[in-house]
C-alpha cells in the first residue's frame, strides 16, 4: 500500500470514529456542555480527517519483510503465512542465475499480500465512493434550497443580508454561499431570542 494511500486510510478511519464516538455522545453533552465547546469539539473531528496521523497510527501489515533481499533492486512485499509455505516457496522459486531478470520479477509478484487485491480494489473504488457521497449532497442540498425558498417570506428586517420566515425551516439557518440570507422558522421571538439569534 502507498505512503499516500495509508495516510488517507488512516484520516478516514480515524475521523469516522471520532464522529462515530461525538454522535454516541451527543444526547450527554447536549445539557452539560457550552454550544461553542460543542462546536470545537466537532473541529477535532475535522483535524482527524484533514491531518496525517500516520506517525501515531498504524495499520497492520505494513512492516512485512520481504522474502528475497538483492541489492539495488525493488522487491515486492508479502506475508508468509507458514513454515511449509516459506519451504514450498523457497524450493519451487529459481535462483536469479537460472533466469532472466523478467521471469525472476514475474515469479516474486506472483506472491501477493492477502490484502493487496482489497487495497487495490479500495484505491479504485474509494474515489468513486467520493464522488457518489459529494454529488448526494449537492443534489439533496439544492433540492431542500430550491423548496426553502419557494416558501420564503421577507420580513421587514433591515440588514447586509436579508432575513426571511419559512414554515418549512424547523431551526434557523444562512443559507446560501453567494447571495447569503437568513431564515427563520415561522413563529415569534422575543427581541432577546431574536438577538441571540442574528
Amino acid at each position: 500500500m502507498s505512503e499516500l494511500m495509508r495516510a488517507i486510510l488512516i484520516m478516514t478511519i480515524t475521523g469516522s470514529l471520532l464522529a462515530a464516538l461525538l454522535f454516541t455522545l451527543k444526547p450527554l453533552l447536549r445539557d452539560r456542555l457550552p454550544k461553542s465547546a460543542q462546536y470545537y469539539l466537532w473541529l477535532v473531528v475535522v483535524a482527524a480527517l484533514l491531518v496525517p496521523v500516520s506517525r501515531i497510527v498504524t495499520l497492520p501489515g505494513g512492516s512485512a519483510a520481504p522474502l528475497v533481499a538483492a541489492p539495488d533492486r525493488v522487491v515486492e512485499r508479502f506475508v508468509i503465512t507458514s513454515e511449509e509455505e516459506l519451504t514450498r516457496l523457497t524450493h519451487s522459486m529459481p535462483t536469479q542465475s537460472e533466469v532472466d531478470d523478467g521471469q525472476y520479477r514475474a515469479v516474486l509478484n506472483q506472491i501477493q499480500s492477502p490484502i493487496s487485491g482489497a487495497v487495490t480494489v479500495l484505491v479504485v473504488i474509494y474515489p468513486f465512493g467520493i464522488l457518489a457521497v459529494l454529488m448526494y449532497i449537492v443534489i439533496s442540498n439544492g433540492i431542500f434550497l430550491k423548496l426553502l425558498r419557494r416558501h420564503n417570506v421577507l420580513t421587514d428586517m433591515d440588514g447586509r443580508i436579508p432575513v426571511y420566515r419559512n414554515a418549512l425551516a424547523s431551526t434557523p439557518m444562512l443559507i446560501g454561499m453567494f447571495k447569503p440570507a437568513i431564515v427563520l422558522p415561522d413563529k415569534e421571538y422575543t427581541d432577546e431570542q431574536l438577538e441571540a439569534v442574528l
